[in-house]
């Protein structure tokens, strides 16, 4: 299974999850259930990986997994941000957007190694 297939499939069990759960479609509730889904089951599909790391027993069986819901955590938080700030009457210009690419690359350098860590112990 490709990346984009692989994803694609994900896209689409949170979708009709969503809609077997009777979310209305489109709302906030909705959406974010949808992206924790699709974070929760990479983080699934990414623990075979720990395996490879893991001596008998299994010690890091699961450790990849925190990653992937701090990155949804993280995606929630920045909507609210986003949110709140349209409803104080902050537009969106060049520099608001050139804040928002800072904000995610410096999440990115400080999340990976965070909850990475443990790689490089196994």
């Amino acid at each position: 299974m490709t990346k984009l297939t692989f994803y694609q499939f994900v896209s689409e069990i949170s979708k009709s999850t969503a809609r077997a759960l009777s979310l209305r479609p489109g709302s906030w509730f909705s959406s974010h259930f949808q992206l924790f889904l699709g974070f929760a089951l990479s983080g699934l599909a990414h623990m075979p990986g720990d395996l490879l790391l893991s001596p008998q027993p299994p010690i890091f069986l699961g450790n990849s997994f925190p990653f992937f819901i701090y990155q949804a955590a993280f995606i929630t938080t920045e909507d609210a941000l986003v949110s709140f700030g349209a409803r104080i009457g902050i537009k969106e210009t060049r520099l608001i957007r050139m804040v928002g690419y800072v904000w995610t690359f410096a999440w990115l350098i400080y999340s990976t190694p965070f909850l990475n860590d443990w790689h490089q112990v196994a």
